[in-house]
């Protein structure tokens, strides 16, 4: 077992779940692809049925090894911070492709900066810059 794979038995066993064949399937999708939409997913996890690839993604988001993002007007899945980098991104409005932007150490003390003002306590945060791609731009 890898050593994600581990990590991700502990956190289900944590939260009362078990480590089955399509949980490891679905978590193996998210780390091999971008932020991806449910639709997307679907198709990816095939012979696995839809109604199991939606329960496991709820299940997922509830214990925080996914994040829904929402990408211009699409929403999107990814793996949480826990398993991955955390990380912005850049969302083209016409073709619908996500890029995430690279790690920024001045962007993320910038928002710590904002979030913690008048003594708010910030959870977590997203930021995302939505546009036209290059490919996009150069079709126009």
């Amino acid at each position: 077992m890898t050593k994600p794979t581990q990590q991700l038995e502990s956190v289900l066993k944590h939260h009362g779940y078990f480590l089955t064949k399509p949980r490891i399937q679905i978590f193996t999708l998210l780390q091999n692809n971008a932020a991806t939409t449910l639709t997307r997913l679907i198709k990816l996890a095939k012979p696995t049925n839809q109604a199991t690839v939606y329960r496991t993604l709820n299940t997922f988001e509830s214990v925080g090894i996914v994040k829904k993002i929402w990408l211009g007007n699409h929403t999107k899945y990814e793996l949480g911070d826990e398993f991955q980098h955390h990380h912005h991104h850049v969302s083209c409005t016409n073709c619908g492709q996500s890029f995430a932007l690279p790690a920024n150490r001045a962007l993320e003390l910038l928002i710590e900066e904002l979030g913690t003002s008048d003594g708010f306590i910030p959870k977590e945060h997203q930021l995302d810059i939505i546009g036209t791609c290059k490919s996009c731009k150069k079709a126009s």
